[in-house]
This record gives structure tokens, C-alpha cells and sequence, in this order.
């Protein structure tokens, strides 16, 4: 699959951004024409073929997840990732979402508390993005990039998100 540019990544994520209705989870957690079997069936193989590049057994689980936008979350081990931080050089585990939303995936290091320092995360290793992004081509799986994705989300569902900054992360990869 093509790499698509900023404009291509824009109109794919406005297409698939329905606008959601109070009460109601179709539109804001998971598209109308959503297929739980399809999609668990696309984790499950998003699940083995990262087990396989990144050479150890990795996890999966049941979705989508309640409350959030994305159906699983796969942890990817320090151990067998090259993304380091930035100060320490120790390795950081990586977190790949899949998406409730037109199989759009995505990559990001994995911290369950802040740096000490408040240093920014950083960026997922060349290799290690690489890996994740031949898995999700190999599905046909969008891996969306972190720098469209912190953009500002403007979309119809903004209500729900109220006066906080909302990003497309939030709306296609975190809870609602």
C-alpha cells in the first residue's frame, strides 16, 4: 500500500469521521456499518504477524474496547523494540492500536507514567515503525502517522469532546 500524503491522510480521516448523536455509540465509537467479527478477525491477525516480526508472543484480547474509539490496544515489549529514550537510551515498549474506524492502525511508545524529567516521548524507532508498517500493509491496514494525527481535531463530533483540544488520536485511537 502507498504511502499517502498529508492531503490523502485528511480526506481518508474526514470520510470516515460520521457524526455521532447523544446516547448513542454509532457514529462516536464505532462507524454504522461495523463488523465486530470482521474487525476481531483483523486483530487477531494484526496480533500474530507483529508476534512474528518482533520475534516473541504477543498479546490480544477481545474488542472493541467500551467507552473508546479503538478496538485493541497490542503492547509490543522493551525487549524487542529499538525505540530508546531520549536521555536514559533505555528501551521503551511500543503500544499499535487498530481502530474501530475504516482499519486505520497505529504506532506509539508506550509509558504507564510521565518521564521523570517531563521530557517529550519519543518518536517509534525507524526499524520498529517499518515492521509495524509491513504487518498492517500486509492486512490492508492504514498505519497512520503520529505527526497527522496530534493534529487538531475539527471535525463534527467536537461536542464531545468539549473545551479540551482534541486531536484525530482522540477521535479514531482513545476513549471518548
Amino acid at each position: 500500500m502507498p504511502a499517502a500524503g498529508e492531503e490523502d491522510w485528511w480526506s481518508v480521516l474526514r470520510a470516515l469521521d460520521e457524526p455521532g448523536r447523544l446516547g448513542s455509540a454509532v457514529g462516536l465509537e464505532f462507524p454504522s456499518n461495523f463488523d465486530r467479527a470482521a474487525t476481531q478477525n483483523r486483530f487477531d491477525q494484526l496480533v500474530k504477524g507483529l508476534s512474528e516480526v518482533f520475534g516473541c508472543p504477543l498479546a490480544g484480547g477481545h474488542g472493541p474496547q467500551e467507552d473508546a474509539a479503538r478496538f485493541g490496544v497490542i503492547q509490543i515489549p522493551a525487549e524487542v523494540t529499538h525505540t530508546r529514550d531520549q536521555r536514559s537510551g533505555a528501551g521503551l515498549p511500543l503500544a499499535v492500536m487498530l481502530s474501530n474506524f475504516g482499519a486505520l492502525t497505529t504506532c506509539l511508545p508506550y509509558r504507564i507514567r510521565p518521564a521523570p524529567d517531563d521530557s517529550q516521548t519519543p518518536p517509534v524507532h525507524q526499524e520498529d515503525y517499518r515492521r509495524i508498517e509491513l504487518v498492517s500493509a500486509d492486512l490492508q491496514l492504514r498505519l497512520v502517522p503520529e505527526c497527522i494525527l496530534d493534529a487538531p481535531y475539527e471535525g463534527p463530533n467536537q461536542w464531545v469532546f468539549g473545551p479540551n483540544r482534541a486531536t484525530w488520536f482522540r477521535r479514531f485511537f482513545d476513549y471518548l
